[in-house]
């Protein structure tokens, strides 16, 4: 499931909300996932349609384990900010923040 940077504009931000929260669910649904992230169900959704966020179908209940929307939300962000996640020389990951300081 590959997602478009127009389709989940700031994974790194996403990534972020879903770590700070401590879930000890295995899996959340479209609401909860939606609140975890600050995006709307219609949000969710619509990228379940497009089959740009993974899932598990149960029934008619889309579930979305939280272990693997971690994995994907870091992948999409490593995809987008490589500058961010890449290694530099001396094999420590580049801290945009530290850079403008």
């Amino acid at each position: 499931m590959n997602a478009t940077p127009s389709q989940v504009r700031d994974p790194q931000l996403h990534l972020a909300r879903i770590n700070a929260v401590d879930c000890e669910k295995l899996a959340v649904d479209a609401v909860d996932l939606a609140e975890l992230i600050a995006v709307s169900p219609a949000t969710i959704e619509r990228w379940c349609k497009r089959g740009v966020i993974p899932h598990a179908k149960i029934g008619k209940c889309r579930m979305f384990p939280v272990a693997v929307i971690k994995d994907w939300l870091a992948k999409l962000a490593q995809e987008q900010c490589p500058a961010i996640f890449s290694p530099n020389a001396d094999g420590h990951r580049n801290d945009p923040v530290a850079a403008t300081l």
